[in-house]
């Protein structure tokens, strides 16, 4: 199954890069509230994925990596929602890519 020419898991990524940035640039959240924002969009985006894949360990787990990691951001590391956003959209991209060569759609 294919949206617009693209998997379903190219463009969940693609929505979680966007929520991140519109949390940083638009709703003008604290640093907490982004990282809580980045966490949550992650593992939501991540239980998404693994049930439209047939090996869903995968990008299941890497997205719980996200996930924590925008927490740690959030409740210890002192770093601006701007950044933040750039750092979880770089590793939002990476993960993708190397998650597609991964797994492989549900037929």
């Amino acid at each position: 199954m294919k949206i617009f020419g693209r998997e379903p898991v190219l463009w969940l990524q693609l929505t979680s890069a966007i929520v991140m940035l519109i949390g940083a640039f638009v709703a003008d959240f604290t640093v907490e509230q982004q990282g809580i924002v980045n966490a949550t969009t992650v593992a939501v985006m991540g239980v998404i994925t693994a049930t439209l894949v047939q090996s869903g360990v995968v990008p299941a787990l890497m997205s719980a990596l996200k996930a924590i990691m925008a927490l740690a951001l959030a409740f210890g590391l002192n770093i601006s929602a701007d950044r933040q956003a750039v750092f979880m959209t770089l590793a939002a991209a990476i993960i993708g890519m190397w998650v597609r060569t991964q797994v492989t759609p549900k037929t």
